[in-house]
């Protein structure tokens, strides 16, 4: 700031440790303070829940969701090996993919789905305005992404109850808490994330555990008026840096 030198945020660890490490910033600059989840939206979400049928989710099924943009970052490729592999166990599973859609990814992947025989067993929604609408459908969300700084839909999931499988990168270990807010594994491992899938699906009781917990977790840690708050105690330090200079 000023005559002080450039103040940071970063909204993770991850962030925080690429910018030290690739930028050359140093670490005293940069604080972290990360995303919150917006009450609001949460329950705007909860009062506009559409029907299962909407969503192509019949009678019985399960559903493991996606919430990503359709992108090769978010390697939804993996996705659909792993769900290859979980209708072989749970056949009465439904895959539900949130998100907007760029075009050649979005073929390539349709292509990829149909080549795999699960065209029946997967629905794509597109970009909807507040996924939390989607989420009370939700049995187990999934990240499958090669990268990521802060993932808001891992906030989400959790925030909504649901329990996650995860994959391993970025800050993704600041949301997700491995065998007690969901499950973590490598990128690019279908058949691991399969078999994790496989155990929240066979397991409702660890499900709705993992469920809880992430949602208590949420609540302590990300809530909007800690965050806030957050945000208020730097800016204060920084004015207080900036006058005690000036004098």
């Amino acid at each position: 700031v000023g005559t002080l030198g450039a103040a940071y945020v970063a909204n993770c660890d991850a962030a925080k440790d690429f910018l030290v490490t690739n930028e050359k910033v140093p670490q005293q600059r940069v604080a972290v303070i990360r995303n919150p989840v917006s009450t609001d939206r949460l329950q705007d979400g909860l009062r506009n829940i559409p029907t299962a049928a909407s969503l192509g989710i019949k009678d019985g099924e399960q559903v493991v969701g996606i919430v990503a943009s359709v992108r090769p970052v978010k390697d939804h490729a993996t996705f659909f090996r792993a769900a290859s592999l979980v209708l072989k166990d749970h056949p009465r599973t439904r895959f539900l993919v949130v998100g907007w859609q760029e075009s050649g990814t979005f073929a390539n992947l349709q292509l990829l789905v149909r080549k795999l025989g699960i065209e029946r067993q997967v629905s794509w929604t597109g970009a909807v305005s507040n996924p939390f609408s989607l989420l009370s459908h939700f049995d187990v969300g999934v990240l499958s992404s090669r990268s990521e700084g802060f993932s808001n839909a891992l906030l989400e999931y959790a925030a909504a109850e649901v329990a996650t499988i995860a994959t391993d990168v970025g800050g993704t270990q600041e949301i997700v808490q491995d065998n007690q807010t969901g499950l973590l594994v490598p990128p690019g491992s279908p058949e691991l994330m399969a078999e994790r899938i496989c155990r929240l699906l066979g397991d409702k009781t660890l499900c709705k555990q993992f469920g809880e917990n992430a949602q208590r977790r949420v609540a302590s840690c990300f809530s909007e008026e800690k965050i806030l708050r957050q945000y208020s105690e730097l800016y204060l330090g920084l004015a207080g840096q900036l006058r005690r200079k000036s004098a």
